[in-house]
């Protein structure tokens, strides 16, 4: 399973103050969500909408829909599908916590 994560996904800020609580796929200043056998990837860096909302960036960005696609075919981590895309979070921890992708 993979939970894709944004900074600047308003609607997961909403979500959050309401609940008062991190939401899965929120990203605060602890980082993002993250949970044994779930890989995290932070899209932050895929789509900002000035005005939008920023909650559909996994639409949007086609590295995003070329890796769920990549995940249908069956293959994992995130790092074997990526490779050039993302980097490993944090930088020099193994394995790594959660990916992002580059800026």
């Amino acid at each position: 399973m993979t939970l894709y994560a944004s900074s600047a996904d308003k609607a997961m800020k909403g979500s959050r103050v309401l609940a008062k609580v991190p939401r899965a796929g929120d990203i605060t200043a602890a980082g993002p969500v993250v949970l044994p056998g779930i890989d995290t990837i932070d899209v932050t860096p895929v789509g900002h909408e000035l005005f939008g909302l920023n909650h559909d960036v996994f639409a949007e960005g086609r590295s995003v829909l070329s890796d769920i696609h990549q995940i249908l075919l069956g293959l994992r981590p995130p790092d074997a599908r990526l490779p050039v895309e993302i980097e490993p979070m944090p930088e020099g921890v193994l394995p790594p916590k959660f990916w992002r992708y580059r800026e």
